[in-house]
């Protein structure tokens, strides 16, 4: 599925193929769940292989928080219906 930006450029609605705001560029990268996690002190029993099975067995592929805002609408299915961009606040409907 494929709209329009505000600009008029086409986007993909699967937000499994954006890294940036169609819009704007942004980068909603938010850093590596790995990186993260190890510097937690609760994480520190846990050697480097221990701690990537677990980001593997709790997360997605590409392992990486993201700053992207899921929104669900109030009274609607218990779901995000829509996406929106934390730099620009634009918005475009979820591809479910």
């Amino acid at each position: 599925m494929s709209l329009a930006s505000q600009s008029g450029a086409r986007i993909s609605a699967d937000i499994r193929f954006l890294d940036n705001c169609p819009e704007c560029h942004a980068d909603w990268h938010a850093g590596r769940i790995f990186g993260v996690l190890r510097n937690q002190s609760w994480r520190e029993q846990k050697n480097n292989v221990e701690l990537q099975a677990d980001v593997e067995d709790c997360y997605s592929p590409p392992y990486t928080f993201s700053r992207l805002i899921g929104i669900t609408e109030q009274g609607g299915e218990d779901r995000v219906s829509k996406w929106r961009c934390p730099d620009c606040a634009h918005e475009w409907p979820c591809s479910r």
